[in-house]
């Protein structure tokens, strides 16, 4: 995904999330354009130590006043975390300045088949993901994936079908997920070698595919 139409940011309001002001709008359009100058990045060019300066910039930005970037559909946040997957393989990779509140799905998120084995952990505990139903394959075959997902809310999540299957370093606590409209998960945790997670309070209530 490049950014060659990049939206004039006094138009992009959505992306604000009410925590823009008068007072932080120039550090909110640097935040902007770090993301910008990563995405449009040729991918064959070597990695350069401008590019991870930026990156932790752009970090400290979203710690320090909470800035977001709005993700509309599914594979545009495929795209963003193919980007930088491509750029920091098999290291720690913060995408917590998404905003993917507005996303039903986040199947095949993040086993693109030329990233499935760079990614390492991922730091996504603070996603809203309230309105996703499907997270199917989510982290399909990534064998070195790793997440805290303890916080998130699942409540509407329906279909989990193989979302960690091969995650063989995965063992994030789930034990408070509440999953009253799980519907189908078969696979959802196979060849999970460490996972170790006690579900045994999910209500499964509605479950009717799961092995």
């Amino acid at each position: 995904m490049a950014l060659d139409d990049f939206e004039d940011i006094d138009n992009k309001s959505s992306n604000k999330n009410d925590i823009v002001s008068s007072s932080n709008f120039d550090e909110y359009v640097k935040f902007r354009n770090i993301i910008k100058k990563i995405l449009n990045h040729d991918r064959d060019l070597p990695r350069k130590l401008d590019e991870i300066r930026v990156y932790k910039e752009m970090i400290k930005l979203h710690d320090d006043y909470g800035f977001l970037y709005k993700v509309n559909t599914l594979d545009e946040l495929k795209s963003i975390i193919e980007r930088f997957i491509d750029i920091w393989p098999v290291t720690t990779n913060n995408f917590n300045w998404l905003d993917v509140s507005s996303l039903t799905s986040l199947q095949y998120a993040f086993s693109s088949a030329s990233i499935r084995d760079k990614i390492g952990k991922v730091i996504i505990d603070e996603w809203n993901v309230s309105n996703v139903k499907d997270i199917q394959f989510m982290a399909w075959q990534c064998a070195y994936f790793e997440a805290d997902l303890s916080k998130w809310d699942v409540s509407n999540l329906e279909y989990a079908g193989g979302a960690f299957l091969g995650c063989k370093k995965f063992n994030s606590d789930l034990s408070n997920w509440n999953v009253p409209n799980l519907y189908e998960a078969t696979s959802m945790f196979l060849y999970c070698d460490n996972f170790n997670s006690d579900l045994s309070r999910w209500n499964v209530s509605n479950l009717v595919g799961a092995s």
